[in-house]
């Protein structure tokens, strides 16, 4: 179970990384 729990969590921390560089990527473009 701790090994699905930090899948999770890992997940999580790549999408919001992509998220953050998605949102530098359209902020520069401004």
């Amino acid at each position: 179970m701790m090994n699905e729990r930090w899948f999770n969590t890992n997940n999580l921390s790549t999408s919001l990384n992509l998220t953050m560089k998605h949102w530098n990527a359209f902020l520069s473009k401004r």
